[in-house]
């Protein structure tokens, strides 16, 4: 799953505005809810929910960020209309990723490393 990949194609799908707004809140309300949970919690469930919110919190910050450095030519390179659904279906079962904590960032930190680079000397 590319992570940049998926921003741009929700971006594509739903509109910039909503993404980032989805992103965002994606990001601060698991975050602040498992802290919540953490500092709060007198339940011990309440402590490993509390550290599987902030999981999925952070699974949203890259994603945010992604979508706020897209330009147009890459929502434009994704296609239109059928190819637009096409991508979208099969992006649909892998965005259930984002319910593991974790994995995004990891993903996307492994896909900076390993992506090539203007800048590098060949």
């Amino acid at each position: 799953m590319n992570v940049r990949r998926l921003a741009a194609l929700d971006a594509a799908l739903h509109g910039r505005k909503l993404v980032l707004a989805e992103f965002g809140c994606g990001a601060a309300v698991p975050l602040l809810l498992g802290i919540l949970c953490l500092t709060r919690g007198r339940a011990f469930w309440q402590i490993p929910f509390g550290w599987y919110l902030v999981g999925i919190g952070f699974n949203y910050i890259p994603l945010l960020l992604h979508a706020l450095t897209l330009g147009p030519q890459d929502q434009t390179a994704l296609g239109t209309g059928p190819e637009l659904r096409d991508q979208a279906a099969r992006y649909g079962p892998r965005s259930l990723l984002l319910l593991v904590p974790l994995v995004v960032p990891i993903l996307a930190l492994v896909q900076v490393l390993h992506s090539p680079r203007a800048d590098k000397p060949e």
